[in-house]
């Protein structure tokens, strides 16, 4: 278990009905059905969330009565039940972090998860807390891990004192300083497809060909046109990750120019456009090799 989907409270007490639903939360429910697709597709596990609470839940000094469990407000909403049969595991909490709940625990404990997709509601509220606490982990613990929150398959409430617009942005920002990805439900991959890879290697070998041949426009041409496939961070990562090794190509590229394995790695170059930076450093290796060779005749 590689990679996850997380559904996080997409139940009726958070969209129909109930002190905290907001209707307008519906409004992300296509996006998370095709993120659900495409996990599926993938076979990619997914995790769902369901606040379900107890009469003396502490949360409720802080919260209206909501979601208790076994009524119709925990109930996932009826658009996500012909999925439901889908989810790995279907976890109930009492809790605004799902994160710290024992079966998702056990999960974290028991598999080698580095890719966790987010979805679902609050984005302010158990979003933020689950996105959060699992990087916080992952740092302390050392481990690989990838967070993505999908910022238009994710929503929170309105109300007097809270706008669902400004919180859902302040959430993502925060999130995005603690380390998440966010992206766009049209950015998101869970696999390697094959026209993709076919795609970027052609685009790298065209790139390659350029650079050795020292044809500064048409590298640059090659180098935007990757860059643009590369345009959203997520497509970076997946590329980085799966697609090939840059750090042992870029060094047989520069030995192959100059003999020098004193170069950026081609990923970040395409992910920055700056193409220009590989024939400075080639430009100037081979000045020094020049220099060199002229200092041992005399």
């Amino acid at each position: 278990m590689k990679k996850i989907l997380v559904i996080i409270d997409m139940i009726n007490g958070f969209v129909k009905q109930g002190a905290l639903a907001d209707p307008k939360i519906n409004q992300i429910t296509p996006n998370i059905i095709k993120l659900i697709k495409e996990a599926k597709k993938e076979n990619v596990p997914i995790i769902n969330f369901r606040d379900c609470h107890s009469k003396n839940d502490s949360e409720f000094e802080v919260f209206p009565e909501h979601c208790l469990k076994g009524s119709y407000e925990s109930e996932l909403i009826d658009e996500l039940k012909p999925y439901q049969k889908d989810f790995a595991f279907d976890i109930e909490k009492d809790t605004t972090n799902g994160f710290v709940t024992y079966t998702f625990g056990k999960l974290v404990e028991n598999y080698d998860i580095e890719e966790v997709t987010v979805v679902g509601c609050c984005t302010d509220i158990c979003v933020k807390n689950f996105v959060n606490s699992y990087l916080e982990y992952a740092k302390k613990h050392n481990k690989k891990l990838i967070i993505r929150v999908v910022a238009d398959a994710c929503a929170t409430f309105d109300g007097k004192t809270h706008n669902a617009n400004l919180e859902h942005n302040k959430a993502l920002y925060e999130m995005y300083t603690n380390g998440a990805k966010i992206l766009k439900t049209e950015n998101v991959r869970f696999g390697e497809t094959k026209k993709n890879a076919e795609n970027t290697q052609q685009l790298e070998k065209a790139l390659f060909s350029a650079i050795k041949k020292r044809d500064k426009v048409v590298a640059q041409h090659y180098g935007n046109e990757l860059t643009e496939l590369l345009n959203y961070p997520e497509e970076r990562v997946w590329y980085t990750n799966n697609v090939y090794s840059y750090d042992k190509k870029i060094i047989e590229l520069a030995n192959t120019i100059v003999g020098s394995k004193k170069f950026t790695t081609l990923a970040q170059v395409y992910a920055d456009s700056q193409i220009d930076k590989i024939f400075k450093k080639v430009e100037k290796q081979v000045k020094n090799n020049k220099q060199n060779k002229n200092s041992e005749r005399v």
